[in-house]
């Protein structure tokens, strides 16, 4: 069977539990033929509520990679070096899939940004009711 095209829950639902578990889409694409990532791309682009799923699930998959990196560390069974660097793989990973979550870029916008106004408030008060005289 070739690749699908077509949104179906059955797929929509694959896509989300492989995402949940940290594993990559290109992953799935090797594993599964009828899953293309553009495919899946043109799903969170059409269909708003998979694409919210779609978010959450890499956000989740980020977690079990980190989650990941700490049994990694804990085996004492391999050489340092090797763990370090497996550990620190997962870690990036999870980084590009929840950059907001994981990533080394700090968001130091106040305001004034598309969907982040500045707002004012600005109250006026009568000179009498300050309390001066």
């Amino acid at each position: 069977m070739g690749c699908v095209t077509t949104y179906s829950d059955e797929l929509a639902e694959l896509v989300i539990e492989w995402l949940w578990s940290g594993k990559t889409m290109a992953r799935l694409e090797r594993e599964d033929p009828r899953i293309k990532r553009r495919t899946v791309s043109d799903w969170r682009r059409d269909n708003p509520e998979f694409g919210a799923r779609y978010e959450e699930a890499m956000i989740g998959g980020a977690y079990a990679l980190v989650d990941e990196t700490r049994d990694i560390v804990d085996t004492l069974g391999e050489p340092a070096d090797s763990r370090k660097l497996r550990a620190w793989q997962r870690f990036e990973e999870a980084k590009r899939k929840a950059p907001k979550v994981f990533g080394d870029k700090v968001d130091v916008n106040h305001g004034g940004q598309p969907g982040n106004p500045v707002s004012l408030t600005v109250s006026f008060v009568k000179a009498n009711e300050r309390g001066d005289d």
